[in-house]
């Protein structure tokens, strides 16, 4: 992981190269967002730059932003529970300035409880391990993710 992007991405690593998660400035939802994203793909999308996902930029029409929402559910649902673990406060992303996340809150509450079910699951262990490791105090307000990496 590293921070102070611009904007986040993921770069799969090639050949000798290790994968690289870039997050935004050196915010820790953002790390833990994107962290999320990472859990949640598998080795196909893992390959991939931005797990192969296309991005539409705000703004974004009612039918592009409820697409959005769709494809951010279960990340932003274990992002939540990251955030949880690591005492950071969760907030919802639209990712548009036009658009309302009342609605896309209350399915996240929905989608929070299904995704704490998944991390009990084979697939969940990657996000597992980092859920304990965030509530260890591996991540916290006081402690950056840098110190964190490095003890």
């Amino acid at each position: 992981m590293v921070g102070g992007g611009s904007e986040p991405i993921y770069l799969p690593g090639r050949s000798a190269a290790k994968s690289r998660l870039i997050y935004r400035a050196d915010y820790a939802s953002s790390a833990l967002h994107e962290a999320a994203h990472w859990c949640i793909a598998g080795s196909a999308r893992r390959a991939q730059i931005d797990f192969g996902y296309r991005y539409t930029p705000p703004p974004r029409h009612k039918t592009e932003q409820k697409k959005f929402y769709k494809s951010e559910e279960r990340v932003q649902a274990l992002e939540w529970i990251f955030s949880d673990a690591s005492q950071v406060e969760f907030h919802p992303s639209a990712d548009n300035l036009e658009a309302e996340v009342g609605d896309f809150y209350q399915q996240l509450k929905i989608a929070k409880h299904k995704t704490a079910c998944w991390l009990n699951s084979v697939a969940g262990s990657r996000a597992r391990v980092l859920v304990s490791f965030l509530a260890a105090g591996g991540l916290s307000p006081t402690r950056d993710l840098e110190t964190s990496a490095h003890g």
